[in-house]
């Protein structure tokens, strides 16, 4: 695709905080799942990445759903949809928003704050491509 690729916007699905602590450091110590998967439906020039992450330990839970939607200049093809694009680099646009929501709203919840790791979407995809 040679025209023009622009993140849109990010809006949150779903957010579920679940404590059973008053503890600020409740948080210092969490699991992580994160997934996420390209959507293509609607528009020929559009397309969402929605993000999953899961953040918990035995006292606490944090759940948070989004989708980052996108906007080309160009119908979307076949090709496009099996590039790398919406497997690497979309994601990779559209993560620095949704982590910069989860430590904001960390700190917003009285918690002390939670920056998540930045990724690397080329490797997650590599590693994705190797399990199928």
């Amino acid at each position: 695709m040679n025209g023009i690729i622009r993140l849109l916007d990010t809006q949150f699905t779903k957010v579920n905080i679940e404590s059973k602590s008053f503890d600020k450091g409740i948080t210092d110590d969490l699991k992580s799942t994160l997934s996420y998967i390209p959507v293509f439906e609607g528009s020929d020039n559009s397309f969402i990445i929605k993000f999953e992450i899961t953040l918990k330990n035995e006292l606490f839970t944090l759940e948070v759903q989004s989708a980052s939607h996108f906007e080309t200049t160009e119908s979307i093809t076949e090709e496009f949809k099996n590039s790398n694009f919406p497997k690497i680099n979309a994601p990779a646009i559209a993560y620095p928003y949704v982590r910069a929501f989860i430590s904001n709203i960390m700190l917003s919840s009285g918690y002390n704050p939670l920056v998540l790791p930045s990724l690397n979407f080329v490797a997650i995809s590599n590693k994705k491509q190797i399990e199928q």
